[in-house]
C-alpha cells in the first residue's frame, strides 16, 4: 500500500530501484518512494515485475529495456529525485574545466563540450565549455535547488560562469 499519492508505481518503481536500491536499505528505499513498509514495496514491485513479463509475453514492447522508465533516479538530501526533460546551460572556462574537471572522470567528456558557435562565444571573452545540465525533481514533485544539482556532479558552483542560465533559472 502506498502512503503518499505520488509513491512510484510499474516501471518508474523498478528502475529507481535498480538505480539507487543498493545505495540505501530497503525500509529508506520503501520510505523515500512512498510507501509504508518493506512488505508493501517488495508487493508493488513483485507486481511491477509481473506486469513488465505480462508485457514481454504478449509481445507488446519489442525489448525488455521497453519497459523501463526513461528517468534516471538518485538520492539527494535523503530524498528519491529523478530526472525530467528540460535542461539548463551551464559555462565553465575551457582553463577551469582542464584544471579541475578534465580527469577526474570519463562520463565529463560525454557532458561537457567545448563552445564554437561564433555568436554563443560573442558573449564570452575567453574559450569556454559548456553542459546543459539535466533538472531534477524529487518524486513528490519539488524541484531540487541549483546547489544540490551541482553537489551531485560534483561541480563547484564558483566555477560556473555566473552568467550561466542554469544558475539562474
Amino acid at each position: 500500500m502506498k502512503f503518499h499519492e505520488w509513491g512510484l508505481e510499474g516501471n518508474h518503481l523498478t528502475k529507481a530501484f535498480a538505480d539507487i536500491g543498493s545505495e540505501v536499505s530497503k525500509e529508506e528505499f520503501a520510505e523515500m518512494s512512498g510507501y509504508k513498509s518493506v512488505d508493501d514495496l517488495d508487493k508493488a514491485l513483485e507486481q511491477a515485475e509481473k506486469a513488465e513479463e505480462e508485457e514481454i509475453k504478449n509481445k507488446t514492447m519489442s525489448t525488455p529495456n521497453d519497459s523501463k522508465s526513461s528517468y534516471n533516479y538518485f538520492v539527494i538530501n535523503d530524498c528519491l529525485a529523478q530526472t525530467i526533460y528540460r535542461w539548463q546551460t551551464a559555462y565553465m572556462t575551457v582553463e577551469c574545466f582542464n584544471k579541475n574537471y578534465r580527469d577526474l572522470d570519463e562520463d565529463w567528456e560525454d557532458c561537457w563540450e567545448e563552445v564554437e558557435d561564433e555568436d554563443e562565444m560573442e558573449e564570452f571573452d575567453e574559450p569556454m565549455m559548456k553542459w546543459d545540465i539535466p533538472l531534477l525533481m524529487y518524486v513528490d514533485g519539488e524541484p531540487v535547488e541549483t546547489d544540490d544539482i551541482l553537489e551531485l556532479h560534483e561541480i563547484k558552483k564558483q566555477h560556473l560562469d555566473p552568467d550561466s542560465p542554469f544558475l539562474n533559472f
